[in-house]
């Protein structure tokens, strides 16, 4: 009988933390991937810049330059922006619905899909601001999700585990 307790408690302590530390990583891998996107606006930037690379090119060249799930949801867009009559919003909506670990802020995201639904509605000055728009965004969120992550993982990791530890008490 006492095995069972223990193994129970144990199984109560562990889902509780696991939870917890869960929700650290998404606050750090939602970081991540504002660095991921924020580097490959930069990229976009240039290569409008100097190349006026057309959008499913400029996909997959993004796809080689970032990493993690940013890396996927380019891979993803520049296979769908090949088809003939791809329309740039639904193909980033739909390679992002097929991604389950992206973990973009909701304004970042929203800003990313009118980015890549306006490609090709600008000049290349109107098309720069565009970008220079979505950096500004993603750099906004970073700047407020930095200043919180640390607080914020540790308060998740200790919250779970400290959940984790009351329901054993009151179940053991």
């Amino acid at each position: 009988m006492n095995i069972i307790k223990i193994i129970g408690a144990a199984a109560i302590v562990g889902a509780s933390s696991w939870t917890g530390f869960s929700a650290a990583l998404w606050v750090r891998r939602r970081a991540g991937q504002l660095e991921q996107l924020k580097l490959s606006l930069e990229l976009m930037r240039c290569e409008i810049s100097y190349n006026h690379t057309p959008l499913a090119k400029l996909c997959g060249i993004l796809a080689g330059s970032t990493k993690g799930e940013v890396r996927s949801l380019y891979r993803l867009l520049a296979t769908q922006l090949e088809a003939p009559d791809a329309i740039p919003k639904q193909a980033v909506e739909k390679a992002a619905a097929e991604l389950r670990g992206l973990a973009l802020p909701q304004r970042s995201y929203d800003r990313l899909c009118a980015l890549i639904d306006g490609f090709g509605l600008y000049n290349t000055a109107g098309q720069l601001r565009q970008i220079d728009l979505a950096v500004r965004t993603v750099e906004t969120e970073l700047e407020e999700l930095n200043a919180q992550k640390a607080n914020r993982c540790r308060s998740y990791e200790i919250l779970g585990t400290c959940t984790g530890l009351a329901l054993m008490i009151l179940v053991v």
